[in-house]
């Protein structure tokens, strides 16, 4: 993962960013790993969709991939169903 990523400078300080709403992350909280491990496995970049398609308003893989993480307003349902084959978690913040 290290050896294949090209990291962006974004436009805004990531604090600057998470001070804004949680609505405004997706386009502007980038981890600079997705795009590169995603390339080499996408089923990882499909699992951050499913998060988004289930209601997430921010998803992302956190660090260098050894998770990825959805914030949604409402427990999601069925997120063990969701995928039954991996870990899940949920808690409220």
């Amino acid at each position: 993962a290290f050896s294949r990523i090209h990291p962006h400078y974004p436009a805004q300080n990531c604090r600057e960013t998470v001070m804004q709403p949680v609505e405004t992350w997706r386009e502007t909280l980038i981890n600079d790993f997705e795009e590169s491990v995603f390339a080499l496995h996408p089923e990882i970049g499909d699992i951050k969709q499913r998060l988004y398609d289930m209601g997430a308003t921010y998803a992302a893989m956190s660090s260098s991939g050894s998770a990825l993480f959805g914030l949604f307003k409402e427990r999601p349902d069925s997120l063990s169903q969701a995928f039954p084959h991996m870990f899940t978690f949920c808690s409220s913040l």
